[in-house]
């Protein structure tokens, strides 16, 4: 799934904005993970549009035609909230806080 700032899947924020045109984020694509709601108070980033569902096995990742699901429009995969004089920023997918890497000092293509 890709969130995007046109659709309004990715959210406009600082974090997303950056601190000039450089630095401004227009997409970010998910492979997994989970999806959250979060209290009023959190500043969402990432919201899992229409056509997505959570699923719910009663044991990870052991999934069949009986698996409950429930719709994760609205749901978030990624929001922060102010604490104190910084921000906690919580995501239900990993690989968004990586960045693909082909330099020859890294040995994984992830950076």
């Amino acid at each position: 799934m890709t969130f995007r700032r046109s659709d309004g899947t990715l959210v406009d924020h600082p974090i997303t904005r950056g601190r000039g045109e450089a630095e401004g984020v227009d997409s970010v694509t998910s492979f997994t993970g989970q999806a959250f709601w979060a209290p009023a108070d959190v500043q969402p980033l990432l919201v899992v549009p229409a056509g997505f569902s959570v699923l719910l096995p009663e044991v990870a990742w052991e999934f069949s035609e009986k698996t409950p699901t429930l719709s994760a429009e609205g749901m978030l995969q990624g929001a922060v909230l102010q604490f104190g004089e910084g921000r906690v920023a919580a995501f239900g997918e990993a690989l968004p806080c990586s960045a693909p890497s082909s330099g020859e000092r890294n040995a994984s293509p992830w950076g």
